[in-house]
This record gives C-alpha cells, structure tokens and sequence, in this order.
C-alpha cells in the first residue's frame, strides 16, 4: 500500500499489503507467478517482498524473517565496520536490534528495482520512528537487497545498509 505521495508504507503503518505478498507457504497473488511458479519479476513484485521482509522484523516474526533470507545472505551496514554472514547471523542482529525497542512508523520510499539474469536488486530509503529506553528517536537510511530469483519465495542474496 502507498500513501498519498507514492511511498510503500509498512505494516506497522496499518497497511496489511504484507497479507498480498509472499507468505509463509511461498504463496503469491494471482498475475506474479509464471508457469514454472516463480514470481516474474517487476515492481510490484519486489514492493511486496519488500513489505513481508520489513514486516517480518517488525512484527518479531523470526522465522518468516529467516525464511527471506538465502542460507550464505551477507549483512553489511557501512560504518559497522563487519559483514555478517549467513542467515541466522542476520536474524540474531535483527532480534538483537529491535529486541528493547518499539517500533512506531516505518516508511520505505523511492523503490528503485532492477534484474540481472537471476538476481533482482531492490534499492530503497527509509525512515523509522522507535522508541527505546532513550525515549522516541528517528533513524534513516538507505538499504539495497538482491534477490535470487529462481526459487520462490525469493530469498535475499546481501543487505547493505547506509544509516544517514
């Protein structure tokens, strides 16, 4: 779902689009798939990856989260100074990131996608509203996933993350 400026909204933001994208069994909306069962990529398609993806870490939903990610996925986040590598590294940074926080708005904006033979790039800014023992804050960034294509659902191959 989109608000009235064009930008993908979360499921925090009450938007249920998480509901029409890839669930937990793999299931997509009617018109994505192709014979073999593989999501076709397009935009839309990779909107609503995203949004299972960004729904998945905010609801806590650990194993749907793990389930988007390719075993060997890489993290880096620029300034970390590391990658983290494989799948249940990243899941563990995710529950240790958000494990003493609330999330309050998130916003994905300025989708930009592209596709290379099987892998799919999904780039993107973003902006969070959380509250933690701090009090409320705003973080923003801008994040780049690739997807592998040939397998549903799609997994993610590497996610790098600039924090503004």
């Amino acid at each position: 779902m989109f608000d009235a400026h064009g930008h993908l909204l979360s499921p925090a933001a009450g938007t249920g689009l998480h509901e029409a994208a890839a669930t937990a069994t793999g299931s997509w909306p009617a018109g994505l798939l192709s014979r073999s069962g593989i999501v076709r990529w397009s935009a839309l398609a990779a909107a609503a990856w995203l949004q299972d993806f960004n729904g998945a870490w905010q609801e806590r939903d650990w194993e749907r989260l793990a389930r988007r990610l390719a075993v060997d996925a890489e993290y880096a986040a620029h300034g970390m100074g590391r990658r983290i590598s494989g799948r249940s590294a990243i899941v563990a940074l995710y529950r240790r990131r958000y494990a003493r926080v609330t999330v309050g708005e998130y916003a994905a904006t300025d989708l930009r996608t592209r596709a290379f033979g099987g892998v799919g790039i999904v780039q993107f800014r973003w902006d969070l509203e959380l509250t933690d023992a701090g009090g409320r804050g705003r973080q923003a960034g801008q994040t780049e996933v690739g997807l592998r294509l040939c397998e549903a659902p799609w997994k993610a191959l590497w996610i790098s993350e600039l924090r503004r």
